[in-house]
This record gives structure tokens, sequence and C-alpha cells, in this order.
């Protein structure tokens, strides 16, 4: 770096986060011992792979930051005054990152030694550079944060219902057996129900998938409405629905079903301006049994739809 770099770039070193406020004079024989570093675009400064023994401070162009690989999106941007590398040269391990040129940059190199001896002739450095850690430190928790919550939104995703708002199959098939085991420690009564929408399909191809989604929405409205604190409830996959009753024996659980299937007879439903055909059900119900695992009581419960469909649909079947 050339003897007068400072006179030259006071102007510049000035509006540097890590020598905001520092009496550059104090600090002039360090900065004679810096270099100046030209990297082209897309060119990696920094990598886990390797040690790194400096402080870059970006004089001009853009810096990313990556994680993990260099193929997943930018984390954050370095521009022009921030620094890179701080923490790797406090704590002496590799950078937990990939630093990359976005564009081509310009940067002023300081050594292990040379920030270190910065920071035993001048406070403000020292101040300085305890906040760059701390931004850094900051923004670090505001990463797990949001990936906290992302991982929430995809647990969410993963068991509930896009359509209808409700649980999903998966998170049934999960908590069945749960269910089960609770049934039997308390010693209470727990009834399984399948519910089928009659003749959707035919529905679906004269009305349209809108209209049929319409009518799903409505139908697991009235089932959600219609729950206890303890009962669960799923849409099972198209237009079929299941749920478990607890604490309820079978004569009890056929009333439920009943009472819900006459809500669900009474809909009104428009798609537009235009009013839908009244809405009839089939269901299944069965009580679980001492022998039964969650597929046979399952097996029993869709027996039962089965026998209900081949009576002539509109209907409920208790086994």
């Amino acid at each position: 770096m050339p003897i007068k770099f400072l006179a030259k770039n006071k102007a510049l070193l000035s509006k540097i986060h890590l020598f905001h406020s520092v009496d550059l004079e104090s600090i002039e024989v360090y900065l004679e011992a810096c270099i100046e570093k030209n990297i082209a675009a897309h060119e990696v400064l920094l990598s886990p792979q390797q040690q790194n023994q400096h402080i870059y401070i970006l004089l001009s162009g853009v810096l990313q930051v990556h994680l993990d690989s260099l193929d997943n999106p930018p984390l954050n941007k370095i521009e022009e005054g921030e620094c890179v590398g701080e923490v790797s040269i406090i704590d002496s391990q590799e950078p937990s990152a990939y630093v990359v040129a976005e564009t081509d940059v310009k940067l002023l190199v300081l050594s292990q030694a040379t920030i270190w001896a910065m920071v035993n002739v001048s406070h403000m450095v020292a101040k300085n550079l305890l906040y760059i850690l701390t931004k850094r430190l900051r923004h670090g928790h505001s990463v797990i944060a949001d990936g906290v919550e992302l991982q929430k939104q995809l647990q969410h995703h993963a068991v509930v219902d896009g359509l209808t708002g409700i649980h999903n199959r998966r998170w049934f098939d999960e908590t069945i057996s749960r269910k089960i085991q609770h049934s039997r420690l308390s010693e209470k009564a727990l009834c399984l129900v399948l519910i089928d929408i009659d003749y959707f399909k035919s529905f679906n191809d004269s009305f349209g998938h809108l209209a049929g989604d319409r009518v799903i929405c409505a139908v697991a409205d009235v089932l959600l409405n219609n729950m206890r604190g303890d009962d669960m409830l799923a849409r099972f996959g198209g237009d079929e629905f299941i749920v478990a009753l607890t604490d309820t024996e079978l004569v009890q659980a056929l009333r439920i079903i009943q009472r819900i299937k006459n809500l669900i007879g009474h809909l009104s439903v428009y798609d537009d301006n235009r009013l839908l055909p009244v809405i009839n059900i089939t269901a299944g119900i069965s009580r679980l049994e001492a022998k039964d695992t969650a597929a046979s009581f399952f097996k029993r419960t869709d027996q039962a739809l089965y026998e209900a469909k081949n009576k002539g649909r509109d209907c409920i079947v208790a086994v």
C-alpha cells in the first residue's frame, strides 16, 4: 500500500464500520501494513474448508454469504464499508460459511496481528469490532429463529390438509395408535368413523372441481364444528373423512354421526350464485375391541362403510 494511503483515503476509511469515530492517525502505522486485494465476480473469498487469518473490509462491490453450499441461495450480502472474517479471526476456527464475490470487488486486508494491534491502541476499534460481532451474533440468532419457524411451518403443512385446514391422513395415521393406547389405559370406549360424500365423482363431473372443493370444505366445517375436545378429525383423502370419537359407545356414536349427517343434508352450498344440490353422506362406525390393532380397527370400520354403500348410500352402518 502506498505510504500516503491514509491521506488519500481518509474519507473512504471513515465510512468503514470498523473505523467509525476512530482517530485514524493513531492506527496509521497499522493501516500502512495492510494490503489491497481485488477479486473477480464469482470468486470465492472464504470457505469452511480453508483456515482464515484475515479480516476483509469491502471497499467496493458486493459479497454474498452462503451457508453449507455455494448452490444454496445467499443468506446475506456484504456491502461497502462492512467486513468479513472477524469471527474466524477471534475463535481461530474455519469460516462457518462461504463468502463469494457477487461483483468485482476491492478489499482492504487486515492480518490477525494487525487487527489485534489496532485493538490495543484504539478503544474505538475494539468497540466497533464488538459491535460488528454483536450484529453478526444477532443475525445468526435471527437465522436460527427463522429456521425454527420454517421448520414449524413445514411440520404444520405436513400434517394439515391444504384445502380444508383440518388434519390430513398422515397426522391421523401417526396419532391413532396413541389414541387407542389412551383408550385402553383409561378403560374408555373409542369409536372410529369413516365418512364418504355420496356420488362425489359424478358431482365433480357435473359441476366442476371448484364446486366440489366448496362441498368438501362445507362438510369439513360441519364436522369440525361438531367435534368435542378429545375427538380426532382428518380428511382421509378425496371425499373421505375419518373421525375418532373419544369416550363414546357405539349407540352414542351413531347418534352423533346421524346428527352431523342431518346438518350436512341441510347445508346450502353455492358455486358463485348457483345453489348446489343437497349433500348426502354415507358412514361406517365401529367400536374398539380388546384384540384390535390400529389396522384391524380401521379395517372393520372400512367394512362398515362398504356395507353402508351396498345398502344404497345415504345411510350409516355401525358394527
